[in-house]
This record gives C-alpha cells, sequence and structure tokens, in this order.
C-alpha cells in the first residue's frame, strides 16, 4: 500500500508546473529519496544531465537501493555521451559501479542486470567492459527474466557482427515475451541498426495495437529514418491521446511530432508541435528547433 501512495504522490515531473511543484515537496522535505529519484528522472527527461545527476546521487546516499543506483548510472551514462572523451572515460567508470551496486542491492532486478549487461557489451576492457562478463549477466537472467537473457544475448551477437544470430535473439525474446511492444521495439531497433529499414517497417507495424512507450519508441523510429511519417505522426498523436509514460514525457512526443511535420516540409506544423513540447517543458531540443525556424 505505501508503495502504491508514493507512487501517486511522486512520479516524474510531466510538465512545467508539475515540476516545480516536486521542487517544492524536496525543498519542503531534503530527506525523502523517493522525491529525489522522481526530479533525477524528470531532469533526465528533460537531458538536463548534470541536475539528474545531482539528484540521483542525492537518492542514493539517503537510500542505496538497486533502483537508485541504476538511475543514478543511466544519468552519468547519459552525461558521458554528451562529454569530451576525457570526462566520458571518468564518467564510465561511475556508470560501472553504479550499475554494479544496483545489481549487487538488487540481484532480482531483471532491469538492473540488462542495463550493467548492455555496459559489458559496449564498454572496452580497461573501463570494467567484457563479453564473458555480459553472458554471466545473460545466464543469472535466465531465472530472471527470459526475454531479458535473450535480448542480451542478442545484443552480444550484435556486436560481435553476427547478424543472423542475432536476429534470432532478439525474435526468440519477442516470442519468450508473448510478442510484448517492449522485445517489438528492440527488434525494429535492430533492423534500424543494421539497415534493414523494410523489415523495421513491418515490425513497427505490429506495434499498432500496443500502448506505452513501445508506440514512442516506433513513431521515433520513422521519424528518424524519415519511413512512413504520416504513419508516425497517428502514432504520436495516439499516444498522446492515450497518456504518454513517464520515460517518454508528452513533450518529447511533441518535439518527434515537429520533426515529422518538419520532414514532410510543413513548417508551419513543425513550429505549433516544437511550440507545443517548449510550452510544456523546458526541453531544450525544442527550444533549439525552434530557434533554428526564428
Amino acid at each position: 500500500m505505501l508503495s502504491l501512495v508514493l507512487a501517486l504522490l511522486f512520479s516524474p515531473a510531466p510538465d512545467r508546473q508539475a515540476q516545480a511543484s516536486l521542487e517544492a515537496r524536496v525543498h519542503a522535505n531534503a530527506s525523502d529519496p523517493h522525491a529525489h529519484l522522481d526530479l533525477c528522472r524528470t531532469y533526465y527527461g528533460l537531458e538536463n544531465w548534470d541536475a539528474a545527476i545531482r539528484d540521483c546521487e542525492t537518492a542514493v546516499k539517503l537510500d542505496p537501493s538497486g533502483t537508485n543506483h541504476d538511475w543514478l548510472g543511466r544519468a552519468y551514462g547519459a552525461k558521458a555521451e554528451h562529454s569530451s572523451w576525457l570526462q566520458a572515460i571518468s564518467l564510465a567508470k561511475k556508470v560501472h559501479a553504479e550499475f554494479e551496486s544496483a545489481v549487487a542491492a538488487a540481484p532480482q532486478n531483471a532491469v538492473a542486470r540488462r542495463d550493467l549487461a548492455e555496459f559489458y557489451v559496449e564498454a572496452p576492457a580497461f573501463l570494467g567492459g567484457g563479453k564473458d562478463k555480459a553472458l554471466n549477466q545473460a545466464q543469472a537472467l535466465q531465472a530472471i527474466s527470459k526475454p531479458a537473457s535473450l535480448y542480451v544475448r542478442a545484443r552480444l551477437a550484435e556486436s560481435d557482427k553476427n547478424m543472423d544470430e542475432a536476429e534470432r535473439y532478439y525474435r526468440d525474446a519477442v516470442t519468450a515475451a508473448n510478442q510484448s511492444g517492449e522485445f517489438l521495439s528492440e527488434l525494429a531497433g535492430f533492423y534500424r541498426r543494421a539497415g534493414k529499414l523494410d523489415q523495421m517497417q513491418q515490425t513497427i507495424a505490429q506495434l499498432q495495437n500496443s500502448t506505452g512507450e513501445p508506440v514512442f519508441d516506433g513513431a521515433s523510429m520513422l521519424v528518424r529514418t524519415g519511413r512512413q511519417l504520416p504513419t508516425a505522426i497517428a502514432m504520436l498523436k495516439r499516444y498522446i491521446a492515450q497518456g504518454a509514460t513517464a520515460d517518454a514525457p508528452v513533450y518529447q512526443a511533441y518535439y518527434q511530432l515537429g520533426l515529422a511535420y518538419e520532414k514532410l516540409g510543413d513548417k508551419n506544423q513543425a513550429k505549433a508541435q516544437f511550440q507545443q513540447s517548449a510550452q510544456i517543458a523546458d526541453y531544450s531540443p525544442a527550444e533549439r528547433a525552434l530557434a533554428k525556424m526564428q
């Protein structure tokens, strides 16, 4: 019951007003780790990496739970992707430490193990990466989440350029997850990276009856590749109408709509969507898009 109450009181802020309210709650009760975590996730969605790191660090100090460590690792990782090479090296070490701590604190947390496994796949050995370590996580995940275990094996095969094997594992993950939107979008992402855009489109078409973040992810892939833009627009509008999720906030959906209309050459609609995004939250990509259109 307590976790439900906390979920109702605290969640990543979907708009500027909710963000201000959450910030006020944190100011009034600075010792609440749940509020700090959700403020971290709010800043993460806004791509304000420094603020996200600050509040996730506080959440970890107050409550070193697996979830808090995992989100701090994600925040460090996002910051690393937008930093100089030297700073990225330092941040990558922190990512490793946080993901390791997340799994140590919550060994049954499939999300944390999957994040750690992805780090092992992507990071060089001198930063703690290693495909043998990723395989160990895949084996540990077998008893926790078979789809996640198969996903890690797919990532390993893809990293080794074994594309046929990777595709089989991605497809097996979809099957093991009963055709869930989450793993369909992962399969579509694989096809995008592999340059198999027709297969990507076919997989995204299977998301038509899904809800939540996979719909956003599928539409965003269509926008990124310039494929089936009217379909992407329809998916994004449906996603907004059904209620955006915390990890793909509504202002991000309006931003993607703006990009879609921009690629279609409809500058007025593009500007309107970027404006809507920027009105909802201090989302810098939308603000930059608007500045370019002036």
